[in-house]
Parts: structure tokens; sequence; C-alpha cells
């Protein structure tokens, strides 16, 4: 929208519904996939082109968050992965030399037992600490993001499921009441596709995940 295009969300449900609102709200710099399994998995040079573009993402939001003044209790206080055993401190000092010399990452820090300690009351072996990671309050942040797109120009429609997903002669969205015809088409329901498009029907599983949040660790 902030490019001139008129810009339509047809949001199954309300704003925030699913994962969009009830996601962990981590910002971890990188992917879930580590910098060693990348490479394993892609190479050098393609796994830095991933790496590099997630992290511009955590950028993207930050300025995003920054633009248009969203309360979403964003605190960037680091992120940290424990150790549970000395085998578990290998894997997390590879990791970090291979961010350092395969991504040109450099802002990790591996700490030992007592360090690690310092900063959670866990009896960690060590651990490795990324300063850049930081927790926002996801909801509220979905919230703020559907402002400003509406400011932007953006229409939203809310319980407006897409039921249909027609290509020619154009792109056409149907939903229970109406449809949108547009030269472009963003598919963004994550799991929630109900076989919207069928070439992805066959990778979508269900996973179990969960997250649970303790007093502050001080």
């Amino acid at each position: 929208a902030e490019r001139g295009l008129r810009v339509v969300v047809l949001e199954g449900g309300k704003i925030g519904l699913g994962a969009s609102g009830r996601n962990g709200g981590q910002m971890i710099p990188g992917l879930r996939k580590g910098a060693k399994g990348l490479v394993k998995t892609f190479g050098p040079e393609r796994a830095k082109a991933l790496f590099d573009l997630a992290f511009e993402a955590r950028g993207v939001v930050l300025d995003i968050i920054e633009r248009h003044g969203i309360d979403c209790d964003l605190r960037l206080t680091g992120h940290l992965v424990g150790a549970v055993n000395s085998s578990d401190l290998r894997d997390l000092e590879e990791e970090a030399e291979c961010l350092a010399s395969v991504m040109n990452f450099h802002d990790v820090e591996i700490l030992s037992a007592p360090e690690a300690r310092g900063r959670v009351d866990t009896p960690y072996h060590g651990a490795m600490y990324e300063p850049l990671g930081g927790h926002m309050h996801p909801l509220n942040y979905t919230l703020g993001l559907a402002r400003a797109a509406v400011a932007a120009g953006v229409i939203i429609h809310e319980n407006s499921v897409a039921t249909r997903l027609e290509r020619e002669p154009s792109i056409r969205v149907s939903t229970a009441k109406g449809s949108v015809r547009a030269r472009h088409v963003v598919l963004a329901g994550d799991a929630l596709l109900q076989g919207l498009e069928p070439r992805v029907n066959s990778r979508i599983m269900p996973v179990g995940n969960y997250i649970v949040a303790t007093e502050p660790l001080e």
C-alpha cells in the first residue's frame, strides 16, 4: 500500500487469530535451522544468503515498530541457548564459529557455566548468548500492524474465509459472501489454507508447539 498499490486483506477470522497473535513473540537472529545445519544442507554461499535474508527480516520488523509507534512491549534483551552437557557446549562453540566464519555474524558470545548461571538461575554447562535477540507481545504487534495497514489505505475484511482461488482468465479469490479480483495474491494462511492451494496440501502437517513462561529470572 505504501508503494501505491490497492491492497485488500481477506481475514478468515479476527485480526490476530491463530499464530499471528499467539506465537512466542521471540525475535531471534537467524532461522530455525542453525548456521551449521544451513551450511550442511545448502552449502556456504546459499546458507549465508538465507541467513542474511532472515536477519534482514528482524530489521524490517524493528523499523515497522518504530515508524508506526506500535506498543508491543518490545524488549531487546538478548537470546540465550543453554548447554545441558559438555557435548552441547561443544556444539554451541562450533555454531558460534560457523556464524563468524561463514555468516560474518559476530554478535554471539559463548558463556562458561558460571557466566551462564549469572544470566539465568539454571545449572547449565555453558551457553551461547546473542545480544541482538529479543521479545515482543505478538498480538499487540499484529493489531498495531493492522492499524498501520489501514492508515496506509489497506481494506481489511474480517470473517472472510477464502474458499476458492481461480487464476484464469484472471485471479479471483472467492468467499461465502463475495469475491476479489486482483493482479497479485499472497497466500498468508500458513497451515489454515484448508485446501485452497493444492500444491501445498501435501506439505502441511500438524505439529505440537508449547511455550512456558516463568516468573522473571533475576
